[in-house]
């Protein structure tokens, strides 16, 4: 809770999407993209929670957040193959080809937090332009988008492979999409990449998917 602007029951509606700011005279100044409560709206309901909101103008917001978790003895540590998977990934280096802001900052935070260097580009082209020409060994996986303008991860992975890159061949491309039909998994391996990961990103699935292809 504050005790500041507030926001117009106009706006409320609108508050939890991307991009959305309220602007009155006493937050002209103030900057900002408008995306972070559309960000943690979507890490809320990823775990399963809600969240609400009440505000008046002029005179305050407060937000409440409900989660449900599993209660369990302090003692109990994580399951022992998904604690080795999270350090097993520490200190990886990724490329991040993704065109959506709010899925880049999930996915990037979710990697940062586990010791993860992320490298973002906003589509195909601009990840094929990084990579290409990166150094060898500046990467170890690429994390690839499939619907994306300019140039889709399809043909993206398509150009990395053809590439004349030193790695071109060798660096794992997992593909990410909402699109996770087996013709589109069989796509994916068509095309070169290596794995293919469903959106909502699972985090367990994708640490695994990223041990399993950087071995």
């Amino acid at each position: 809770s504050d005790t500041g602007c507030g926001m117009s029951p106009e706006f409320l509606p609108h508050l939890f999407e991307p991009f959305s700011q309220e602007r009155t005279e006493k937050n002209s100044n103030v900057g900002g993209s408008g995306l972070g409560l559309s960000i943690v709206k979507k890490l809320v309901e990823m775990m399963g929670g809600t969240i609400t909101v009440k505000s008046e103008l002029n005179k305050g917001t407060s937000f409440t957040v409900s989660v449900a978790f599993e209660r369990i003895d302090d003692t109990i540590a994580k399951r022992p193959e998904v604690a080795d998977t999270e350090r097993q990934v520490q200190g990886l280096r990724i490329l991040l080809c993704e065109d959506n802001e709010m899925n880049t900052e999930i996915a990037k935070s979710l990697l940062e937090m586990h010791g993860v260097t992320v490298t973002c580009t906003r589509n195909g082209q601009e990840g094929y332009d990084t990579f290409t020409s990166s150094a060898p060994g500046t990467f170890d996986a690429i994390l690839m988008d499939i619907r994306m303008p300019v140039l889709n991860g399809y043909d993206a992975a398509q150009k990395i492979r053809a590439s004349s890159h030193k790695e071109a061949a060798t660096i794992p491309v997992i593909a990410m999409s909402a699109d996770a039909y087996d013709d589109d998994v069989k796509k994916s391996c068509d095309v070169g990449m290596n794995g293919h990961i469903s959106k909502p990103i699972d985090p367990e699935k994708l640490f695994s998917e990223l041990v399993r292809v950087t071995k």
